[in-house]
């Protein structure tokens, strides 16, 4: 950014105006672009304030300079380090002052300044309450939330460290109540800005703690979790009925031909055994179509056949998302007590609900993927059982008539 000599030339001596352009310079230059809080702005916003403060108070212009000196330098440690960043400060106002032949007792001063800029010092004297307040009065203005999501992005890039809406709104909030003012200026002018700034962020937190809530639980999605759960069951269901009644009919269809099967072979007993061995050959087609169908009515039982797991279910793997306590195969192993005390955690806790419906629709869709196979293999049999028994019939008549 550039700055405007107008804008900062509220100095009543040469030393803070030729300090002035120092720090303009050596931030503009070496301090890294990520510092998108700690950067020029926010020293020339603590420069101006001091002299708001110091004005209010009129202090004498020697501990003004001081004061001045100090708001200037104390954010130049920057460019060497992040953290302990008020030592290289420090050091870096007292390399500069010795170059300008500075007395020696004044760089003394105006390090002692800098290193009261420190979060959680508490100032001694005028001149550093001066200094803390000018340095976190963003906290009592209202670009406090502006400025606080450039803070919160300067610690992404520079100290790789990302938050949550929740997290930032909750340390925003702590650094709000852990900083007050010390100077009766900063109090009459800030204050009641940094009580609207902190009602304010509890709003934030409160709304980010609901949307959370919401997250984990679906309910940001509106009604659209429950009807995907109510969709996907009734998909399940309707795809188990739609096997159990295919397993009927394939009952049905083989025990109609096996029973034909054993009435005629029966009846063909009776007439004379001379007839049987006679036609003795054509037994093979009818008995490959009646293993087939006799398998296939097997498998086809199978298939429909209730199969009822029976597993020990515990508070423990509930709260775990191990088992459903849902299922009634699981929770008859329980006492009543224990069933009514873990359908109140499925009550008050929205995403343990969820996830026992998920373990009920999963192991509902282990239950189809074997009734299904076992369909296809009742299918299959029975294909192949009348395929073979055709083939053979017409093979044996081909071969014995031709």
């Amino acid at each position: 950014m550039e700055l405007t000599v107008n804008k900062i030339n509220r100095g009543n001596s040469e030393i803070i105006t030729e300090a002035k352009s120092f720090v303009e310079k050596l931030l503009n230059e070496k301090l890294p672009s990520e510092y998108l809080y700690h950067n020029i702005d926010h020293t020339i916003d603590v420069y101006n304030t001091c002299i708001e403060i110091s004005e209010a108070y009129n202090i004498k212009d020697s501990e003004k300079e001081l004061i001045l000196l100090a708001a200037l330098f104390h954010d130049t440690g920057f460019i060497y380090a992040y953290e302990g960043h008020e030592q290289k400060s420090a050091d870096i106002a007292e390399d500069y002052l010795k170059g300008i032949n500075y007395p020696a007792e004044k760089i003394q001063e105006v390090k002692k300044l800098i290193l009261s800029s420190k979060m959680e010092t508490v100032p001694s004297g005028l001149l550093e309450e001066i200094i803390h307040d000018a340095d976190v009065s963003h906290i009592g203005k209202k670009s406090f939330s502006r400025k606080g999501e450039l803070l919160r992005l300067e610690f992404e890039k520079v100290k790789n460290k990302s938050f949550s809406d929740a997290e930032w709104t909750n340390k925003q909030l702590e650094f709000l109540s852990k900083n007050k003012f010390y100077t009766s200026f900063a109090k009459e002018n800030f204050e009641k800005r940094l009580v609207k700034n902190i009602r304010r962020e509890r709003r934030n937190l409160s709304k980010n703690e609901k949307e959370i809530i919401n997250i984990k639980t679906g309910k940001y999605m509106g009604r659209g979790i429950d009807t995907l759960y109510r969709t996907t069951f009734r998909n399940h269901i309707n795809l188990s009925e739609i096997a159990d009644g295919k397993a009927n009919m394939m009952i049905s269809i083989n025990t109609i031909i096996l029973s034909i099967i054993i009435t005629i072979a029966a009846s063909g007993l009776t007439i004379s055994q001379a007839y049987l061995f006679e036609n003795l050959r054509f037994t093979v087609p009818v008995f490959v179509l009646l293993i087939g169908s006799l398998t296939s009515v097997i498998f086809a039982i199978l298939s429909a056949k209730p199969n009822i797991t029976k597993e020990k279910i515990t508070i423990e793997d509930l709260e775990k998302s191990k088992k459903s306590i849902l299922f009634f195969g699981n929770f008859i192993s329980l006492e009543l007590d224990k069933f009514i005390e873990g359908i109140k955690k499925l009550k008050y806790d929205q995403s343990m609900l969820y996830d026992n419906m998920s373990i009920d629709l999963f192991y509902l869709g282990k239950v189809l993927e074997k009734k299904y196979k076992l369909l296809s293999y009742s299918y299959m049999f029975f294909m192949t059982g009348l395929i073979l028994s055709v083939v053979s019939f017409i093979l044996i008549f081909f071969f014995t008539f031709f």
